[in-house]
């Protein structure tokens, strides 16, 4: 299937496809009008009349759509003209005085896997506004070098919080019943509103292929901190698994998937038996780091290497023992201290 891209250059070249694209005959009934904006076999990607001045490019199975609905919780209620319109990736509107705006919407949902919205915003996103990933934080820029500037400018695009009234009553439902009791649901009560959380941002056309920011946004949070007050309280306990762990590595075979993987199996077992769905389970690093003679000492520190594995680069896919091996252990270290403070919750 091919993945096309349009990046309209104003709000005639979106009414002119949607107008000139067949309307798909399918199962979904001949009165849901679906117009892809691509290749046809990708019909949940489609340009959304909502009347004559406003179209939405919806990415399909999101909230918000009315044929391409979400398979959780969202499929029973079919969503109102205005809900199609919040929850959208694209939003083209012309106004009475003449002026076009573009609405650009993040997924909805703290985790960071809305790959189709990111896809979508990448394809379709008005000429020159591009789709900005900085290391898991998403932007919306505005010009840059391809188009005269030494630096583009840039709008920080939020994840949402926002989700459809019916979905949110469907959650708390959810948590009420099974009392909230896992750590995994815990971490995802309370982001969900049903009220709009201003996150999506507008764009205003003012001329030929020129844009700027008119309203809508969230202020870009700040980069989490080390708690250094509460990491120094595990200083010493630290350095000794550390020194510890550097000693045992030549004597395990860390290289090997399947010791890895059995060693991390035993971590997550003792993890249930002995801390369940407690608060207590994500801060079984620091009763490692106490305890020089904790059973799951080995198990902590295999998880460590290979993890020190999976943040690699591709192109620099090298385990700690070759890096042993070279005498980079200022790396090794430095991977050290982020695995450590991510894993024993020292950030804040």
């Amino acid at each position: 299937m091919a993945l096309i891209y349009t990046n309209h250059r104003c709000f005639a070249d979106v009414e002119t496809q949607y107008n000139t694209t067949p309307v798909i005959r399918s199962r979904f009934g001949k009165d849901n009008d679906i117009r892809p904006i691509g290749d046809r076999r990708r019909k949940h990607e489609r340009i959304h009349k909502i009347n004559g001045n406003c179209y939405a490019i919806m990415q399909g199975y999101g909230f918000g759509d009315p044929v391409f609905q979400p398979w959780y919780g969202g499929n029973k209620v079919k969503p109102s003209v205005n809900s199609t319109e919040q929850f959208a990736a694209l939003v083209w509107r012309r106004h009475r005085d003449g002026t076009e705006t573009v609405k650009v919407a993040n997924g909805s949902g703290p985790w960071g896997h809305h790959n189709s919205v990111y896809d979508m915003l990448t394809r379709h996103l008005p000429y020159p506004l591009r789709f900005v990933n900085k290391n898991g934080k998403h932007f919306v820029r505005i010009g840059g070098a391809r188009w005269g500037q030494q630096h583009g400018e840039d709008y920080y695009l939020a994840k949402r919080t926002t989700v459809p009234a019916p979905i949110k009553k469907h959650w708390d439902a959810y948590y009420r019943r099974i009392n909230a009791q896992s750590v995994h649901v815990r971490e995802r009560q309370g982001w969900m509103t049903a009220k709009d959380d201003g996150a999506a941002l507008v764009f205003r056309r003012i001329g030929k292929e020129e844009w700027v920011y008119d309203s809508g946004g969230l202020p870009l949070p700040p980069a989490p901190r080390v708690n250094k007050e509460l990491k120094d309280k595990y200083k010493t306990h630290m350095n000794e698994f550390y020194d510890w762990g550097i000693t045992m590595t030549p004597l395990l075979p860390i290289e090997t998937g399947t010791y890895n993987y059995g060693e991390r199996g035993k971590l997550a077992k003792y993890k249930q038996e002995h801390y369940g769905n407690s608060k207590r389970r994500a801060l079984w690093l620091r009763d490692v780091l106490k305890d020089p003679e904790h059973p799951m000492r080995v198990s902590a520190w295999v998880d460590f290497t290979t993890s020190f594995i999976e943040h690699s680069g591709w192109y620099e896919r090298t385990t700690i023992k070759e890096h042993m091996q070279e005498g980079n252990m200022t790396e090794v270290r430095s991977k050290f201290n982020s695995w450590v403070n991510k894993t024993a919750k020292f950030m804040k």
